[in-house]
């Protein structure tokens, strides 16, 4: 059984460790603050196209509804059944093209905000530590020689 007196089964001290960040950690503070930074904005431009992609499905659901009422009233002026199947047949012609545009809606969107996290994520691990030597850059890709 181990012995959970020893040091090193202690719970670490956190104000010790909270003193050493702020005393030592300017380049560590520097860093989390940009990342901060741009996952904030990102954060912002995600929410925006929640929100515009919410409004949109919502405008074709209200524009769902007022058909659904419109047919309704139409199939009770019908006289007979191929007038009736015209009817329906433009009610499904409507209700598929709103279903389309949602889903069309719901890819743009979700590769905007794939895009704005992604970006965020990447400029956050790419920014300069202040005190740091500059990183190296990445060897180009070798060429292919064509056959």
């Amino acid at each position: 059984m181990p012995d959970l007196n020893a040091p090193e089964a202690r719970i670490p001290n956190a104000m010790g460790s909270m003193r050493q960040f702020f005393d030592g950690g300017g380049a560590l503070r520097g860093r989390m603050a940009s990342q901060m930074v741009e996952l904030a904005a990102a954060q912002k431009q995600i929410l925006r196209e929640w929100e515009d992609m919410a409004h949109g499905w919502f405008a074709r659901r209200q524009n769902g509804a007022q058909a659904a009422l419109d047919i309704a009233q139409e199939l009770g002026r019908c006289n007979d059944p191929a007038e009736a199947l015209n009817a329906c047949q433009r009610w499904i012609a409507g209700s598929m093209s709103r279903l389309a545009t949602d889903a069309l809606e719901a890819q743009g969107h979700g590769a905007r905000m794939m895009k704005a996290a992604t970006e965020a994520m990447r400029s956050g691990l790419e920014a300069p530590v202040p005190g740091a030597p500059p990183r190296p850059k990445p060897p180009a890709p070798a060429r292919r020689e064509p056959a």
